[in-house]
């Protein structure tokens, strides 16, 4: 009998664990705020340089909220704008529309507090933002 018992608790415990799970549409809800981005070796100094300046401003003044309903508020600066977001079924790529300007991103990791994007900002040139939830 203690051995059905047993059999019965672990399954229960599996479901429960399972069921406990928040899908990558869950786990992306709230604010976010970048911790470092990272530019592709093959960007020529110039472009480099620009990134560096541009991305600094960005870590240290703007963040991203996540609703639900694909309803996202970016805020840098006391400059707020909604934006729609739509994070793929796989959760492996996600698309901001940006007043008709779609983007789409590659997911490269998706926890419920950290989140990496890889951006194609040119010919062979990735940009890798890491994002962390506040």
């Amino acid at each position: 009998m203690s051995k059905k018992l047993f059999v019965i608790a672990f399954f229960a415990a599996v479901l429960l664990g399972t069921a406990c799970q928040k899908s990558a549409d869950e786990q992306i809800l709230g604010t976010w705020k970048i911790e470092s981005i990272n530019t592709s070796e093959s960007m020529d100094d110039v472009s480099r340089e620009m990134f560096k300046q541009t991305n600094a401003e960005i870590i240290e003044k703007s963040t991203y909220t996540f609703e639900k309903e694909g309803v996202m508020k970016f805020s840098m600066d006391g400059t707020n704008s909604t934006w729609k977001w739509d994070l793929s079924d796989d959760a492996k790529s996600i698309t901001f529309d940006i007043d008709g300007t779609k983007r789409t991103y590659d997911v490269k990791s998706l926890t419920e507090k950290e989140m990496i994007l890889d951006d194609k900002i040119a010919e062979g040139n990735v940009q890798t933002s890491t994002y962390k939830k506040q």
